[in-house]
């Protein structure tokens, strides 16, 4: 089945459409070499102001993705790729899942993703359960589960069953000996790391470590986050469980990239053990997905 159109729109030679339960996927259109990362960020400007268009809603009706090249004919202001001669099949493009944070949306990482689609990687954005607008966790408007936890809270128990079916849309297609490519969020990070395997490579961004939940270190939290957007029996009871819960390391032999901003939370502390870690200057625990330096060293080293 393919994407209705409400549901798909089209950026340059990349297509953005929503998935059910809120999630968005973005693709290339066309096979040819991305955007170079040392390539000006005004090349970029025309794709994320939404030249040809401006990113779904979430919660509309949910649908299935759209077979590659199903907006093929449309018109494009902004060409992003050198492009060839025939669409790229689903299974010859690479696929990061990325995973937003607690209290966040796909939304948050809109804009790292258009810089990974630009560099030719296929994006698949879940929403985690309990976020997003009320239409997208069970509310009178929705209608397909596919791809979401009807109604359900935040808690481990929804995102381990959310799981297997975002992991599935992502890779389902991919060759096994290709590793897996994933980037995480602050919460998302933690999942990705706990989700990746030997071999696959990880973008890890504003990782919480051991967090405290009380005085002076939870006032910081709940300005920073934004608890009262998240569906859960109290507020951050999800992410407490769930930290608590997901593994303080991941496989050392997952290739992992840490990066965190000079004015990140007391909380997203260098983790013990492997992987490269790299501060990004005058960013905070949000604005470090705006940073362009953020884009390029997420793109070099999910395209090693």
């Amino acid at each position: 089945m393919k994407a209705a159109p409400e549901n798909l729109k089209r950026l340059g030679q990349i297509e953005i459409f929503e998935f059910p339960g809120g999630g968005l996927e973005l693709r290339p259109l066309e096979l040819g070499q991305g955007l170079q990362t040392g390539q000006s960020r005004a090349a970029r400007e025309p794709l994320r102001a939404g030249a040809t268009g401006e990113p779904p809603q979430t919660g509309a009706a949910g649908v299935t993705p759209a077979e590659p090249g199903a907006a093929a004919g449309a018109a494009s202001s902004a060409p992003i790729l050198r492009t060839a001669n025939s669409a790229t099949p689903a299974s010859a493009v690479r696929t990061v899942l990325a995973i937003h944070g607690y209290g966040g949306s796909p939304r948050d990482l809109l804009p790292l993703a258009l810089a990974l689609s630009q560099a030719g990687l296929r994006v698949v954005l879940p929403l985690l359960p309990g976020h997003g607008p009320k239409q997208a966790r069970g509310g009178a408007e929705r209608s397909s589960p596919d791809l979401a936890q009807e109604g359900a809270l935040l808690s481990a128990k929804a995102v381990s069953q959310a799981a297997p079916t975002w992991l599935q849309h992502a890779f389902g297609n991919t060759p096994e000996a290709q590793p897996k490519l994933f980037l995480g969020h602050s919460l998302g990070a933690r999942l990705a790391l706990a989700w990746a395997g030997a071999g696959d490579r990880v973008v890890a961004i504003s990782t919480p470590q051991k967090v405290d939940f009380t005085g002076e270190a939870r006032r910081e939290l709940m300005q920073a986050l934004r608890p009262r957007w998240v569906q859960e029996e109290r507020p951050m009871a999800g992410l407490v469980e769930l930290l608590s819960e997901l593994p303080q390391t991941s496989d050392a032999r997952v290739e992992t990239l840490f990066l965190r901003g000079s004015r990140d939370l007391s909380c997203c502390e260098w983790p013990e053990g492997h992987g490269l870690r790299e501060e990004i200057r005058d960013c905070d625990h949000a604005s470090i997905l705006l940073h362009p330096e953020t884009e390029r060293r997420a793109a070099e080293w999910l395209l090693k």
